[in-house]
C-alpha cells in the first residue's frame, strides 16, 4: 500500500500544488519556458496516473478470504466422512477456522465453523502427506450417529482443543 501511495498519490499532490500556486497568482507565468515546463509536468503526471500507475491491489485476506488448508485429507474411523482443517486469513485480526467435511456416500460437502484459538496458529500452513503429522482427528461419538468428536494434535498447536461436531446441524461446540 505504501508503494501505491508513493507512485500514485505523490505525483497527484505535486499536480495539485502546482494548480493551487497558479490559481493563487491568478494567471500562468509569462515566461514561455516556464509555461512549457509546467505544461510538460502536468501532462506527464496526468498520463502517468491514467496509464502507468494503476497497479493491481491484492484483495485477498481483507475483501476475499485467504484459505489455508492444514494437513492431509483424512477419513473418519467409521469411513463415512473425509475431512481436513481450513484456516481463513491466518495471522490477521479477522482469522477463523473451520472443518471441511465431505460425506463419502452422498458427496455432500460441509464447512463447519470452529471456535478455535487460532490467533496462535501463524504456523506451518503447508501440506503434508504424512498421516503421522495430522493436525486433527475426527472420531464418531457414542452419544449419537450424527455427533463426532474433533481433537487437534500437538502438530497444529501446543494447546490441544476438542470440539463436538454435529453433522446434521453442521455446527460445532468447544468442549472444555
Amino acid at each position: 500500500m505504501g508503494i501505491l501511495f508513493l507512485v500514485r498519490w505523490n505525483p497527484l499532490a505535486i499536480l495539485t500544488i502546482i494548480v493551487i500556486i497558479c490559481l493563487a497568482f491568478g494567471r500562468m507565468p509569462h515566461n514561455t519556458s516556464t509555461q512549457a515546463v509546467l505544461t510538460v509536468i502536468i501532462v506527464s503526471i496526468t498520463v502517468f496516473n491514467v496509464f502507468v500507475a494503476p497497479l493491481p491491489i491484492k484483495t485477498e485476506g481483507w475483501q476475499t478470504e485467504r484459505i489455508s488448508t492444514l494437513g492431509v485429507v483424512q477419513i473418519t474411523e467409521d469411513g463415512q466422512y473425509e475431512y481436513f482443517l481450513e484456516i481463513i486469513n491466518s495471522s490477521q485480526s479477522n482469522s477463523s477456522a473451520r472443518l471441511f467435511v465431505r460425506n463419502i456416500a452422498t458427496g455432500e460437502e460441509m464447512k463447519i465453523p470452529l471456535d478455535m484459538k487460532n490467533k496462535k496458529i501463524t504456523i506451518y500452513l503447508a501440506h503434508t502427506t504424512n498421516e503421522m503429522l495430522a493436525w486433527s482427528h475426527l472420531v464418531p461419538s457414542e452419544i449419537s450417529q450424527s455427533i463426532y468428536s474433533l481433537t487437534t494434535t500437538e502438530h497444529l498447536n501446543k494447546e490441544i482443543e476438542t470440539f463436538e461436531i454435529d453433522m446434521e446441524t453442521k455446527t460445532s461446540r468447544r468442549i472444555e
